[in-house]
C-alpha cells in the first residue's frame, strides 16, 4: 500500500483530513497507532516531524498521547 504509493510518486508529507482535522500526515497516523516500521520508513524518505495539523498536533504529540514510547523515541531521534 504505502510503499507502492510512495514509489509511484506519492508525497511523503501529503496531508489528508480525518474527522474534520486537516493537515494529517501518514507520519502522524503511524505515530498515533504505533506503526513503528511505517514511521521509520517515512522518516527515511524525508517525512517532517515538525508538521502540525489543524488541531495543532505533531506526530510526536500523537505518539505521546497514545503512550507509544518506541515511536516517540524514533521521532525524537529524527527531530
Amino acid at each position: 500500500g504505502v510503499l507502492v504509493w510512495l514509489d509511484g510518486g506519492g508525497r511523503v508529507d501529503a496531508t489528508f483530513t480525518v474527522e474534520g482535522v486537516s493537515g494529517f500526515t501518514l507520519l502522524m497516523y503511524a505515530a498515533a497507532y504505533g506503526h513503528d516500521w511505517l514511521a521509520a520508513t517515512l522518516l527515511q524518505r524525508g517525512a517532517s516531524v515538525h508538521l502540525q495539523n489543524s488541531a495543532g498536533f505533531t506526530a510526536l504529540a500523537y505518539a505521546a498521547l497514545s503512550g507509544l514510547e518506541r515511536v516517540a523515541e524514533l521521532l525524537l531521534h529524527h527531530g
